[in-house]
């Protein structure tokens, strides 16, 4: 059950009977993990560790088609409209509109890694991290927001990038003297 309360599962399969919008929560105190059972169309099990659960947010939701599973139930809440303003909790809202983050901030990383193979251990965590900084850099810098027409931002932004830690590097670089 990937970690969540026996209980919470069992939801799935009384979907057709729960109301729409009925929350069933779970609170482990030594965790501090809130785990969340809410019936939309069908029942979403959740965990987090951010939200308490309380907290609602009203959104435009549109109606399901009439051939999806669950839109029987869902027709008892909008009846003939096809949108409605519906409160959501505020742990589904968050993750509806920041659930993609992790997976542009993971492409944008990929675009120009330095990911290089390695029997040591410790390399492919040094080349994960500079990776991660250096787009987390290029997110923070809002470099090619400002009308730059470059074909590729993110590719001008490394560059450069490049180009001064390989500067900076040669300062750092240990004076040899000529052998005699």
């Amino acid at each position: 059950n990937r970690g969540l309360v026996a209980e919470l599962p069992t939801l799935k399969k009384w979907s057709a009977k729960i109301p729409w919008g009925a929350k069933y929560a779970y609170v482990d105190a030594d965790s501090e993990v809130l785990q969340v059972g809410w019936k939309d169309a069908k029942v979403v099990l959740f965990m987090t560790t951010v939200h308490g659960g309380h907290g609602e947010v009203e959104r435009l939701r549109r109606r399901l088609a009439t051939t999806a599973s669950g839109a029987a139930q869902t027709r008892l809440i909008f009846g003939e409209e096809t949108t409605k303003v519906l409160p959501i909790p505020d742990f589904i809202n968050d993750y509806n509109h920041y659930m993609n983050g992790v997976d542009r901030a993971d492409q944008l990383r990929t675009y120009y890694s330095a990911k290089r193979r390695t029997a040591q251990t410790w390399k492919p965590l040094w080349y994960f991290l500079l990776d991660t900084t250096a787009t987390n850099c290029y997110l923070l810098s809002g470099f090619g927001k400002d009308g730059d027409t470059q074909a590729s931002p993110h590719f001008a932004f490394q560059q450069r990038l490049a180009t001064q830690l390989l500067a900076i590097s040669a300062d750092f670089r240990p004076k040899t003297t000529p052998r005699p």
